[in-house]
């Protein structure tokens, strides 16, 4: 579990899948309406996020289920019942293998809770290069593969020219899968 959280809420308590978490702030200038952004909560449990944020005057609650876009890249590549569809399904299947394991890096990195502010501007850049400049041979591993997922993600996207086919779009959700299996270990680092 990484993540923001001040308020020290009990997430150790919840499912992934489901259940209920009640927390009370006692005191506090959390819903004081002259702050305009309160962060209350941002953390990651597993493969899902969990996040409350206060914008003036709404508050947001956030619960994303962040490998659900490696789970639809392995769908759109084995989907074969209309062929004309097939380059687009495996150029956005590319592109979800990278994006999947870009939001849990970026969840996963603790920066916030580090007191280092992620930028909004070159935010997947910013990710990337950190963890390819970490020490910790594993972190080092994630930011290769997430440059690779990356480079494969424009190929797929902007690249017209480029030949997509089934072994490319394999190879990425393969490496993506891999990644995702080296961001557990990172769990217990």
């Amino acid at each position: 579990m990484r993540g923001y959280n001040p308020l020290n809420i009990p997430f150790e308590k919840v499912e992934e899948k489901e259940g209920t978490l009640e927390f009370r702030v006692a005191k506090g200038n959390l819903m004081d309406t002259s702050l305009e952004n309160v962060l209350f909560f941002d953390i990651q449990v597993w493969d899902s996020r969990f996040a409350l944020h206060r914008g003036c005057p709404l508050i947001h609650y956030q619960h994303g289920h962040l490998k659900l876009y490696i789970q639809l890249a392995d769908e759109l590549i084995s989907y074969q019942e209309n062929a004309d569809l097939q380059e687009a399904r495996l150029r956005s299947a590319m592109s979800r293998c990278y994006y999947g394991i870009f939001c849990i890096t970026r969840n996963q990195n603790q920066l916030v809770a580090k007191g280092i502010f992620i930028p909004k501007v070159n935010t997947h850049k910013f990710v990337r290069e950190k963890y390819k400049g970490s020490a910790h041979k594993v972190k080092k591993k994630i930011g290769k593969n997430l440059g690779r997922l990356w480079k494969e993600r424009k190929d797929a996207d902007y690249e017209n020219d480029t030949d997509i086919n089934v072994s490319r779009a394999k190879s990425a959700l393969d490496l993506s899968e891999r990644t995702l299996e080296k961001l557990r270990q990172m769990e217990t680092v």
